[in-house]
């Protein structure tokens, strides 16, 4: 399939049925834009053996496979962490318009942790809010991850400093 970018060659052992499973997964959640699997090595390393990018959905929304790379790389995912922690919800937005989200999550043993690319319209939605109340969703080190105002997304705000957060 052209328009599925799979990196065939490093699919190894138990792994041969992600490219199946991660079509499904694409196929039952438009927000999904990429996957990437990690698996522990031998030495207790994380190895990357996976990556589903969906090509046709993303030029379908005028995102390139270059912009979901450069998220990546600005945003490397914390393997060990996830794998510690088994799940982590990162804003991997790019300015000046580009609302990314990125769910991790490990398996229950540890030995594997899958990241996916999302588009972040679902959790937007909750931010929206009323006049009677806003609702603001924050990572761990209270940078915006859901706000009533885009802009605090995609530049990553800094609101560990208010009351809500703190406490």
């Amino acid at each position: 399939d052209p328009g599925l970018d799979v990196d065939r060659r490093r699919i190894r052992g138990g792994l041969h049925g992600l490219d199946r499973r991660a079509r499904a997964l694409f196929n039952a959640d438009d927000e999904i834009l990429s996957v990437r699997v990690w698996r522990k090595d031998e030495t207790g390393s994380y190895q990357h053996v996976y990556t589903f990018i969906d090509q046709e959905r993303l030029a379908s929304l005028n995102i390139s496979v270059d912009e979901i790379e450069q998220a990546r790389k600005l945003t490397p995912v914390p393997v060990e962490a996830v794998a510690q922690e088994r799940i982590l919800l990162q804003n991997v937005s790019l300015a000046p318009d580009l609302a990314l989200l990125r769910l991790s999550a490990a398996s229950a043993d540890g030995r594997i942790v899958i990241s996916a690319s999302l588009r972040p319209e679902r959790i937007l939605r909750l931010a929206r809010g009323t006049g009677l109340y806003r609702v603001y969703l924050v990572d761990g080190q209270g940078h915006a991850l859901a706000h009533t105002d885009g802009q605090k997304v995609l530049s990553h705000a800094d609101l560990s400093g208010l009351a809500v957060v703190k406490d």
